[in-house]
């Protein structure tokens, strides 16, 4: 994945200090989500509740969490 990423991509890893995270919650054009496995998925529950734009893979949890906060891409699982 690293190796098709171009060089305006960058990977930071991991980030744990909250109010980096909040404020690139807040400065996000939007919140991509590819996850297909089953959960609550926080995450997207959090990206639904900022208010920005929201795309999610089209599979029947993401629309369970999402319902109508959310864009959906790719064929439904």
């Amino acid at each position: 994945m690293l190796d098709a990423a171009s060089s305006e991509v960058v990977f930071v890893g991991a980030i744990y200090d909250r109010a980096v995270v909040e404020a690139k919650r807040f400065h996000r054009a939007a919140y991509m989500r590819g996850h297909k496995v089953a959960g609550t998925k926080p995450s997207l529950v959090e990206a639904v509740g900022t208010g920005n734009a929201v795309i999610a893979r089209d599979n029947r949890f993401s629309r369970w969490v999402a319902t109508n906060g959310a864009r959906f891409s790719g064929y439904p699982d």
